[in-house]
């Protein structure tokens, strides 16, 4: 089955920052099918029944499960035939620096970030090939521009080659920021932490989307990093000054954005830099929670 309307995918969709994206949309797309992405069964068709929105559906998606994230790609496929936009906003924080913490982190926000995107990139293309419009936004935070800033400087070189980095060697990178969480082993770079791995997730995450657009913009495929800012959800314990609905719209602004802009880091609509330094009202914040 094709259809005629767009279909737009959010990960990470049951509650928060998802959630008020799929709202948002459900009312500013009516005639588009909105998919909202969820882990857990339950709380997916629960989000959905909420919502009271004809044009919501559930789907099933677990970014770090590959099975899951490939029964998901067929669902979309045999009901709809394409996918137009992917928002990729599935993402945890870290409230300890323990490794296996630390790894969960990274595999949600950066690696599921890439199997989510790679597994739905056949869709997007389809899309693509048809005329259609076909994009990929993906949810970073100006957290990961902090922690971009504070890396050593032969590190920051690297990261900012995005013209002659790949996939794999970002992949090779975060394995080492990995390496750096265990002391008694040696890493490449003396990486600096911040927030337990949140704050170097994110910043793979931008240059990942940073090298992917370079990718992808031969195809047509427009891709975006958005920053929803510091909102009040679960991943903070509710404590950001911003709510969830000012970072969907954060998010949702990436739909209007242009080819020519692929891979521009956006908050609020306005351009932002993948490298920034710590604003002087966060350092205490900071200094405070890595006590």
């Amino acid at each position: 089955m094709v259809v005629d309307h767009q279909v737009i995918l959010v990960t990470g969709a049951n509650k928060g920052i998802g959630y008020k994206s799929v709202e948002l949309l459900s009312k500013s797309h009516p005639e588009s099918v909105i998919l909202l992405g969820a882990r857990d069964e339950n709380r997916g068709n629960e989000a959905v029944s909420k919502l009271s929105a004809n044009n919501v559906h559930f789907l099933q998606l677990d970014a770090t499960d590959s099975k899951s994230i490939d029964a998901a790609v067929q669902t979309v496929a045999d009901k709809y035939g394409k996918l137009n936009v992917l928002i990729n906003n599935a993402g945890i924080g870290s409230s300890s620096g323990g490794l296996e913490e630390v790894k969960k982190t990274f595999d949600v926000n950066y690696f599921g970030a890439q199997r989510v995107i790679g597994s739905f990139l056949p869709l997007l293309k389809k899309s693509r090939e048809a005329g259609e419009d076909a994009r990929v936004l993906i949810v970073s935070s100006e957290v990961g521009a902090w922690s971009h800033n504070l890396q050593p400087e032969d590190l920051q070189k690297v990261l900012d080659e995005v013209d002659n980095l790949s996939v794999q060697q970002l992949n090779d990178l975060s394995q080492d920021f990995l390496t750096s969480v265990q002391t008694d082993k040696k890493s490449m770079y003396d990486w600096k932490d911040l927030f337990n791995g949140y704050g170097p997730s994110k910043t793979l995450v931008s240059v990942y989307g940073r090298v992917i657009a370079r990718e992808l913009k031969g195809d047509g495929i427009v891709v975006v990093l958005l920053c929803p800012g510091y909102c009040a959800t679960d991943l903070n314990n509710n404590s950001g000054y911003r709510s969830a609905e000012q970072g969907a719209e954060s998010i949702n602004y990436g739909l209007k954005v242009k080819l020519a802009e692929t891979g521009g880091f956006f908050q609020d609509g306005h351009a932002q830099s993948i490298k920034s330094e710590i604003p002087e009202a966060m350092k205490a914040a900071i200094a405070k929670h890595q006590e």
